[in-house]
């Protein structure tokens, strides 16, 4: 008795393991555009007006806001660089 629950238990595990890796796969190639807008959308060029985290300068944004990481203020890339701080 004690075999076949542990069977089961393994079967089980198994399954849900397989479950879940199919679908973390098809989420990453279902939408390969989705994807890569938003990895471009992150990632703003220098001569863009974007945004920046004072704490995490790898934060940026096109627009004014907070920070996701900490919810501090952006400020200007340009304020930043040019010893500057704007607060929000």
């Amino acid at each position: 008795m004690f075999w076949a629950f542990l069977i089961v238990v393994v079967l089980v595990g198994l399954l849900t393991y397989a479950l879940i890796e199919i679908r973390r796969r098809v989420r990453q190639t279902a939408r390969p555009e989705a994807l890569e807008r938003a990895v471009r959308s992150r990632r703003l060029p220098d001569d863009i007006d974007s945004y920046r985290c004072p704490i995490h300068p790898h934060v940026r944004h096109g627009s004014p806001g907070r920070c996701p990481n900490c919810g501090q203020g952006l400020v200007r890339a340009s304020d930043r660089s040019q010893g500057r701080t704007r607060r929000q």
